[in-house]
């Protein structure tokens, strides 16, 4: 399993330390993160399965106690990947990135979670 990295939010209850977790996901290519709390962290990225070399994305959340996967977009049947994510709020979550078309024409993707 991967391990992540996980900086502690800057907020005034968070420790100014980083730590070292467990990934409950696949083996990632995490490619960022964002946190408006030491309870809601966002990680997103890719995963490239090693039997059909398709390119799904790999979206987790922290709870402040433990990290869950949760489903991303995945448009394309053969490449998707989100770049960076941004949580503006509690309950919100945005990511970016990117996916290949039928034509292999690469499209951006602007996603919006509200679990």
């Amino acid at each position: 399993m991967l391990l992540a990295l996980l900086l502690a939010p800057a907020v005034a209850e968070a420790q100014a330390a980083w730590s070292v977790v467990a990934s409950p996901g696949p083996v990632n290519d995490l490619k960022g993160a964002a946190s408006v709390s030491a309870n809601d962290v966002w990680a997103v990225g890719e995963f490239v399965d090693p039997n059909t070399g398709a390119t799904t994305t790999v979206v987790e959340q922290r709870n402040g106690t433990a990290w869950s996967v949760v489903t991303g977009p995945n448009p394309s049947a053969s490449e998707n990947i989100l770049d960076a994510a941004a949580d503006p709020s509690s309950g919100q979550a945005w990511a970016v990135g990117a996916f290949f078309n039928t034509t292999n024409k690469v499209l951006e993707t602007l996603t919006e979670f509200n679990p």
